[in-house]
């Protein structure tokens, strides 16, 4: 029996058939088709042009000619333009999109060509403090640590145990932070005289659509998250300048700036960070106002002193320790760390008396660590896969004392509607209770 085959008729055989030189019954045996199918796509080539109409003198190829419609040639030839004409426009959007990749490159590349360098080391109001003693007030500086925002995320408060963050909620909790921490330098810390403020970014200021899953759900693009975030760090060191006067802006970069490399890397790490990309932006807005000074080193980390103490602002994420314990949850890998850290600074010949870091997405005070919240507060990742424990959006806020070092680091709380209510119902009304029967 024939077997069938999709296979086309050669081209020689249409001819000999047309010429005579070969029945329809030899090239059946020939090209192993069934006859039914030999006539059909003979008389279709007849139709089409493809073959001559001397074939037509066949008559089994002529009845199956005449039952066949123009419509259903043309249906069938439409169908391949097409299919043509899908994968042309699917050839051009390929192209077009790697036209835009570059144009976008190019211009990144323009802009950073074009930022002048950030000043190398901090005003002298920041590490002399010759006078502390200000119109019979004691002189300190605060230090208000801003990180971790991921501005452009998204968070789904049926996925994140309640908690809600968006575009709209970041910004209003940056402006709360602003005016929290004008409230509490100016009223809860009474008798504190201030020469300026440290405003030190941690790193992750944005999304920057680390993961594919982020890539999916961040309310904006790498690009547009940059320019916001610039927008609203100019507006906070604008209200910090105008409230204490000067301001000094250490910078890190995080991981989750590392929107151009998926992987981490080690050479050219900083220079291809959204976070770097930023600071650069905010240093050359204020490069004309002599109250900002804004340094972003080449290392992606600053070393700065403060009334002779000498702090390492860094992210976190490169302290060259990783997970955590069950027990004591992150504080295990961050005690080994930031030991680890300040070894290795301290093997180029600078001693660290403090370490300020992000990352972890907790408020963690350590005697020689102080360990920044997040804007952001929970999210999906931190409550389905870590089982870390709800915290709810904070920055920090610290205070350096020319004689006494750190006197004040507490959390800027930022709950609002978008946070769970998880407060306790009081049980007493008295402001303190002794437990247990009285001696």
């Amino acid at each position: 029996m024939p077997k069938t085959s999709s296979t086309a008729i050669p081209r020689r055989i249409i001819l000999a058939l047309a010429a005579g030189d070969m029945t329809l019954l030899d090239a059946q045996r020939e090209t192993g088709l069934l006859k039914n199918k030999i006539f059909r796509d003979i008389a279709k080539m007849v139709l089409r042009g493809d073959a001559p109409d001397d074939l037509l003198r066949y008559q089994s190829i002529k009845s199956v000619y005449d039952t066949l419609s123009p419509d259903a040639v043309q249906t069938v030839e439409a169908g391949e333009v097409a299919s043509l004409r899908r994968k042309l426009k699917e050839a051009q959007t390929r192209a077009r999109d790697a036209e835009e990749r570059t144009r976008d490159e190019n211009a990144l590349a323009e802009i950073i060509a074009g930022l002048t360098a950030a000043p190398a080391d901090p005003p002298n109001w920041v590490t002399d403090g010759v006078d502390h003693i200000i119109n019979g007030r004691t002189e300190s500086v605060p230090i208000l640590c801003l990180g971790d925002w991921h501005y452009g995320e998204r968070v789904n408060p049926s996925e994140a145990g309640g908690y809600r963050f968006d575009a709209a909620i970041a910004g209003d909790r940056i402006r709360r932070t602003i005016e929290k921490t004008v409230s509490l330098t100016r009223d809860a810390l009474a008798g504190l005289e201030y020469p300026g403020i440290v405003c030190a970014l941690l790193g992750d200021m944005t999304s920057g659509a680390l993961h594919p899953e982020l890539a999916e759900s961040d309310e904006y693009s790498v690009f547009m998250s940059i320019l916001r975030v610039r927008d609203l760090i100019v507006a906070a060191i604008r209200s910090l300048a105008d409230e204490f006067g000067r301001v000094f802006v250490p910078t890190a970069v995080g991981n989750h700036g590392r929107s151009f490399d998926r992987k981490p890397r080690a050479k050219g790490y900083t220079e291809r960070n959204s976070d770097w990309l930023i600071y650069q932006l905010v240093a050359r807005h204020f490069e004309h106002d002599p109250r900002v000074t804004v340094m972003v080193p080449d290392s992606g980390e600053t070393v700065f002193r403060v009334y002779g103490k000498t702090f390492l602002l860094s992210h976190g994420d490169q302290l060259g320790t990783r997970g955590g314990d069950g027990i004591i949850g992150a504080i295990g890998p961050i005690m080994r760390g930031s030991l680890k850290t300040l070894r290795s600074v301290q093997s180029l010949g600078i001693d660290i008396d403090h370490l300020i870091i992000g990352h972890w997405h907790q408020s963690i005070y350590l005697p020689q660590v102080t360990v920044n919240g997040t804007i952001k507060g929970p999210d999906e990742y931190a409550m389905r896969m870590l089982r870390a424990p709800a915290e709810d959006p904070s920055q920090t806020l610290m205070v350096m004392h020319p004689d006494h070092g750190i006197t004040f680091r507490q959390p800027i709380f930022l709950r609002d509607e978008a946070c769970p209510d998880r407060t306790r119902t009081a049980t007493s009304s008295r402001w303190i209770e002794v437990m247990g029967d009285a001696a």
